[in-house]
């Protein structure tokens, strides 16, 4: 009965359990290398994600400023934009304007190195080292120090070309005091007075200009008067009146009595004009009480205060301090010696 029961009791050969270890074996070579491939395609599409949004944020800050202005990490992580790196991705933006944005992005754990140029197309590897164009030269062969020789034409083309780029540096900079700067105050602002501290009227000769980017989403960015090239201004020139109230106005508009052509004006000019007719011209501006709080207005220069901005003026160059503080309360003594203009 005994010899019985024990050869009725099944189990494992030698062979059975070989093979099964050969069957996990091979699972664990196929599987671990597909496992950890699977995370470094994870790793990488933390890096790409970056660059997409390191391209999408510079691309708002040209919108707000001007293609040539440049855009690097500092100019996105600020609170305006909010680039938030993730701590395991190393993203570099060197300092560039649009037409030469490169950025690049590696993941820790990843041994893979992704690019995004001004296409925003994405490749591997490093695409925004530049190299060094001096390069060890052999010892064989000779240095020649001498320039290479040029024809006339070529050099006519080199003088052109720069004369082209010192023009379009010219107009870009001519553009820029004329829509995004106050700089041009005093020849435009001829109707403009305020008795700030002062018992009389008196014409305004200062004021901040805040970009438009500070007023997105309150409507007030895409506010143009009739004096105005629609979406020409870059922002609003800004200044305190009496009791905190501010005066908000678009740059590059010239109130007043202007001429313009006959065929741009609907009633013509007739022979009594002659080729323009003057016509009144309203320069799109803004003139509040005071600033109450989570208007649009205050939300607006209380950003641009808050990001370390020069402080308002009165009007007339001096700072307005009181006034600063109210729409920001956070502001010390240091900020108003380092802000006043």
């Amino acid at each position: 009965m005994l010899s019985q029961f024990f050869k009725s009791e099944s189990g494992f050969t030698l062979i059975e359990m070989l093979t099964a270890i050969a069957i996990i074996a091979i699972l664990a070579a196929v599987g671990i290398p597909t496992y950890n491939e699977y995370k470094i395609r994870g790793y990488d599409a933390h890096s790409k994600q970056a660059l997409h949004d390191m391209y999408k944020l510079c691309n708002a800050y040209w919108l707000d400023t001007n293609p040539l202005e440049a855009c690097d990490l500092s100019t996105i992580k600020s609170a305006y934009y909010g680039f938030t790196q993730n701590p395991d991705v190393v993203a570099t933006l060197p300092p560039s304007p649009q037409d030469k944005f490169c950025g690049s992005a590696k993941h820790k754990d990843s041994t893979s190195t992704y690019s995004i140029d001004s296409a925003a197309v994405i490749s591997p590897g490093n695409a925004c080292v530049v190299e060094s164009p001096v390069k060890e030269a052999s010892l064989s062969t000779p240095i020649d120090d001498d320039p290479p020789e040029t024809t006339p034409q070529e050099d006519l083309l080199a003088a052109k070309l720069a004369e082209e780029a010192a023009e379009a540096e010219r107009l870009a900079e001519e553009e820029r005091i004329k829509y995004a700067s106050c700089e041009n105050l005093s020849e435009e602002w001829n109707d403009v007075t305020s008795s700030y501290q002062y018992g009389y009227q008196k014409r305004v000769t200062t004021a901040t200009f805040v970009p438009n980017k500070y007023f997105k989403g309150s409507g007030l960015e895409d506010y143009y008067g009739d004096g105005h090239e629609s979406g020409k201004a870059k922002g609003y020139c800004v200044f305190m009146t009496h009791g905190g109230k501010p005066y908000l106005r678009r740059p590059g508009c010239t109130s007043g009595l202007v001429r313009v052509p006959c065929d741009e004006h609907p009633a013509g000019c007739g022979t009594e004009y002659g080729e323009a007719i003057p016509v009144r011209k309203n320069c799109a501006h803004l003139e509040s009480g005071r600033v109450f709080v989570n208007t649009p207005i205050y939300k607006a220069l209380q950003a641009y205060l808050k990001d370390g901005n020069p402080l308002f003026t009165n009007g007339f160059g001096n700072c307005a301090e009181g006034e600063s503080q109210q729409i920001f309360p956070g502001l010390t003594e240091a900020d108003f010696r380092e802000n006043c203009p």
